[in-house]
């Protein structure tokens, strides 16, 4: 929750730049985008910079190319053995994944895109106001945060995250069953509200289950893995708001696409079962695997050992032979 409260506190500091640009500069759309972006890239650049210079700690290799590999695809080769153990060992990490592929992080604010597209075209609001709506948004994330972490904490972060994808859908009908018009655009400004609360519930609870679903030793690999479920379909929801909204359908049926992608999302969550038992059954299998990966080492090492030893013999009894 803390990290998510930073993150938009981050973002609705650059969003009240931008917006006091704007208006200072008296910038047009095309103008404050291309501002935008170049803003996002000198602050990202600094940023990535002396995170990955100075608070990356060295760390020892959890593994090593196994003999017979190749650097360049034993790293694939490595997914693909995780990728089959998720879906016959892991049940709940499974179910997990595939609800991912139809959650709000998919194709990295789709969402918020779409729906920027929506009040655009359909309420014809400014840039200005769209960026007052990001604004109260944001705001608003912060007390959703806290209100995530209280209802982990009370109920667990499964069921957080499924309220919350319901909560979001909620938001998102109203939206576009009440918004029609642009007469109602001023009505978006209140809305916003919800909005913020229900983004600021979703990811800290969504980032609670990636790390507490993890299996220990596999981080590394499994948070690549959370990243491409995240992404993998994120174009669709797009494409078919696109693809309907050039055949003239209305807007908000294009927009309804969101709920019932998040309905899917929230419909797979049911594989996942209890939180406690899928945290246990993850933990269960992560220490069997570890346990078998410790043997197999010990195994691979008796055996260098025993080989060693019978080179030492075989270079002894050369040498004796030798000598006499």
């Amino acid at each position: 929750s803390r990290f998510n409260i930073c993150m938009y506190m981050v973002q609705l500091f650059y969003v009240v730049f931008l917006i006091g640009m704007t208006y200072g500069i008296g910038l047009n759309t095309v103008e404050t985008a291309r501002v935008a972006a170049a803003g996002a890239l000198v602050i990202s650049a600094v940023l990535f910079f002396y995170s990955w210079t100075f608070l990356f700690r060295k760390r020892p290799a959890l593994s090593k190319v196994k003999e017979g590999d190749h650097l360049l695809t034993s790293g694939f080769k490595q997914l693909w053995r995780t990728s089959k153990k998720i879906f016959y060992r892991y049940s709940s990490l499974k179910w997990f994944m595939l609800a991912l592929l139809f959650s709000p992080e998919a194709g990295a604010g789709v969402v918020l895109s779409v729906v920027v597209t929506f009040l655009a075209v359909t309420l014809q609001m400014t840039g200005i106001e769209v960026g007052i709506t990001s604004l109260i948004m944001l705001l608003i994330t912060v007390p959703g945060s806290l209100f995530s972490n209280w209802f982990m904490r009370k109920y667990n972060p499964l069921n957080s995250f499924r309220f919350g994808l319901v909560f979001l859908i909620m938001v998102i009908a109203a939206t576009i069953g009440f918004l029609d018009r642009p007469s109602r655009k001023n009505w978006t400004f209140f809305i916003a509200i919800f909005w913020g609360i229900a983004y600021g519930w979703i990811f800290p609870s969504q980032r609670t289950l990636q790390v507490t679903l993890t299996p220990r030793g596999q981080e590394t690999e499994i948070m690549g893995m959370f990243t491409f479920v995240t992404q993998v379909i994120g174009w669709l929801p797009a494409l078919i708001f696109s693809i309907m909204n050039e055949r003239g359908i209305d807007m908000r049926w294009g927009v309804s696409i969101l709920c019932w992608m998040m309905a899917i999302s929230v419909a797979l969550l049911s594989g996942v079962g209890k939180y406690e038992d899928a945290v246990k059954q993850v933990k269960e299998e992560g220490e069997r695997e570890q346990a078998e990966l410790a043997a197999t080492a010990a195994e691979n090492a008796e055996r260098d050992v025993e080989e060693e030893v019978g080179d030492e013999e075989f270079v002894d009894d050369v040498d004796t032979k030798g000598e006499e």
